[in-house]
Formats: C-alpha cells, structure tokens, sequence
C-alpha cells in the first residue's frame, strides 16, 4: 500500500508538472509521464536507457522478470508462491520452467547432508560411527 500510494503522489507532480498537456485517458497506476497510457514498447524504452546510463550491458526486459522467480527461489520461496508471483497460470509452469534452480538447490542440500555427516564434529553433535549402542 505504501508503494501505491508513493507512486500516487509522483503521479500528482507528474500532473503539475504537465499541467495542460495532462491527459486523462482512465485512471491507471501507471502513466507516461502526461498522463497517457504507457505504450508497450516503452518500458523497455526506458530499461535501455538506464543501462546505457550506467554503463551496464543491455538485457531484455524480459529477462528482469527471470531474474526475479531466480532470486525469490534462490531465497528459498516456495516454488508456489513464485508461480502466484509471476502469474503462471499453473504450477507446473513454473516448475518446469525453473527446475534447473531446484536441481542445484538439491545438489546443494545433499552435499550440506553429506558434509553433516562425513565425520563427527563438536559442531554436528553426533555420536562418532560405531558408537551408537
């Protein structure tokens, strides 16, 4: 809520700043900066322009969107959550599309499994092999 209504306020100097040319096309969140529509291709318009700017090699917008669902699943989100997130229409989408992240995850799981229990240390608390009666 504090996003929207943050971007509620930009938008009201964004309105000022405009003054006449300030259009009312309907009352979306997210306007160009007359108050139009934002057209398809602009967002990537604009994504271009930052990276460029800070000198930083070009990426579809697309890929802002991939990189997101990594993150959130490289923070351990359940793989649900990040399909209601991206929007997939099913869960199976998701998983299918970023099972290769799971699979690296499980790898790791298993090697912190294996690292637990490959000798004992006052760490792991475990009995050392051979000493459970």
């Amino acid at each position: 809520m504090r996003a929207l209504f943050r971007r509620q306020a930009r938008q009201q100097e964004e309105r000022k700043v405009a003054g006449k040319r300030w259009r009312e096309d309907g009352d979306f969140v997210f306007t160009s900066r007359d108050g139009g529509r934002i057209m398809p291709e602009e967002p990537t318009q604009l994504l271009d322009a930052a990276l460029e700017e800070a000198g930083l090699a070009h990426i579809r917008f697309h890929d802002l969107r991939h990189s997101t669902a990594s993150l959130l699943l490289s923070k351990s989100v359940p793989m649900k959550v990040v399909q209601e997130i991206m929007g997939h229409s099913s869960f199976q989408i998701t998983a299918e599309t970023y099972s290769h992240l799971v699979a690296n995850e499980l790898q790791e799981a298993m090697q912190a499994m294996d690292d637990l229990f490959a000798k004992p240390t006052a760490g792991n608390n475990l009995p050392a092999r051979g000493s459970i009666q």
